[in-house]
């Protein structure tokens, strides 16, 4: 064994090796751009075609939801900055039992009741003209009036829910 001597480090101690460093993460491969632009556009334009070609009241209940005329309610769409979701909830609350449609109507918050109840009024909805200011009682008439929707207005919605990107 090496001298010892108080203060002094043994002799054949190794320094430990430093960790080796992480590699970087490999960055995902993206398409050409060319590509990606090619497919947006192509894109944007069957919709705008699937909008045009709609019929006259799913195009103006999408309108009524976007709350733009024809041509924004097509850039909304496109970008996916639309209505859809509001839609697709009507369609979806409208397939409830009562009770759970009130909780799930209730659960979207006063901004998207008043969204939703203003969207039904404009459809010929029987609702008065302003919500209650009660969120429970909103969203409890809004759920009642979206169950009892007939299939014409409830398939209405759908149509334009689908045309919606939803």
């Amino acid at each position: 064994m090496a001298d010892f001597e108080w203060g002094q480090p043994p002799v054949n101690v190794e320094p430990k090796p430093e960790p080796k460093p992480e590699p970087k993460p490999k960055r995902a491969k993206r398409p050409s751009r060319r590509k990606g632009v090619k497919g947006d556009v192509a894109g944007a334009v069957a919709k705008t075609i699937e909008v045009m070609e709609a019929d006259a009241q799913d195009r103006d209940l999408l309108v009524d939801a976007c709350g733009k005329d024809v041509a924004g309610s097509i850039v909304d769409v496109v970008s996916g900055e639309g209505p859809g979701d509001v839609l697709r909830l009507i369609v979806d609350v409208h397939e409830m039992d009562p009770l759970e449609a009130g909780v799930a109507v209730a659960a979207l918050g006063e901004v998207k009741v008043r969204e939703v109840w203003r969207l039904l009024r404009r459809m010929g909805v029987d609702l008065v003209e302003r919500p209650p200011s009660s969120l429970t009682v909103a969203a409890t008439r809004l759920a009642r009036q979206i169950v009892d929707l007939d299939e014409d207005r409830a398939g209405r919605v759908e149509r334009v829910a689908r045309l919606a990107g939803a």
